[in-house]
């Protein structure tokens, strides 16, 4: 399968999980033309690879996935819904790979379940992500694991979100400040300081996602 194949492929699926190429345009701001061409059935439009990773980040899908066959992966029993971790490794630079260690690589959990806890923008929005830290304590304890909703990439409300900026990886709420770009980052844990940043994207701030559940550790 050659890689223009793949991607249209990826695409193809992507536009169904959204309910159509409509949708898929809007969600990308693409034009309802090029969308069918690129992710149409009857598609004959290459997509190239700029393209592929806006897919990619507004699909919350880790980089490379667009260019990856997805079509030998054994699906999982009806009704269970398979959430990989959070892809944080590849979001940094080389010089601070393996440097979060993840305890969960994938998680299964029952589709009916998630759909009534969880609000995720999708079921293959989902991520799993460890905790570090006790920044975030008493709501995100050390090695709680987090359901991260990887289809925000953007602070369009106050929440918890994960986000990257260089090395270095954050988990933070974040308050939005009326009338301006900046927001605030609040910790939980009243030992370390709020930070007030004027405008995130400025500071190389990317979101990875936004928290939407936590599992916290209890050790008996």
């Amino acid at each position: 399968m050659t890689i223009e194949h793949t991607r249209r492929t990826n695409a193809q699926s992507l536009a169904a999980q959204v309910g159509g190429v409509t949708p898929f345009a809007i969600k990308l701001g693409l034009s309802k033309q090029y969308a069918y061409r690129i992710a149409g059935q009857k598609a004959d439009k290459g997509i190239g690879h700029n393209v592929a990773r806006r897919i990619e980040e507004v699909f919350g899908m880790p980089a490379g996935w667009m260019d990856a066959d997805h079509s030998a992966r054994v699906a999982p029993a009806d009704g269970v819904v398979e959430i990989p971790a959070l892809d944080v490794l590849g979001s940094m630079p080389l010089s601070a790979k393996g440097e979060h260690d993840q305890a969960v690589n994938m998680m299964r959990a029952n589709r009916e379940w998630i759909r009534a806890n969880v609000p995720a923008t999708s079921f293959d929005a989902l991520a799993v992500l460890t905790a570090a830290g006790d920044s975030m304590a008493p709501t995100i304890g050390e090695g709680a694991l987090m359901l991260v909703d990887r289809g925000v990439t953007s602070i369009k409300s106050d929440a918890i979100y994960v986000m990257v900026q260089g090395e270095s990886l954050y988990v933070k709420r974040v308050q939005r400040k009326i009338g301006a770009k900046g927001v605030t980052f609040l910790s939980d844990n009243p030992r370390y300081a709020a930070v007030d940043v004027d405008d995130p994207a400025a500071a190389g701030l990317r979101v990875l996602g936004r928290v939407v559940l936590v599992w916290n550790p209890s050790r008996l």
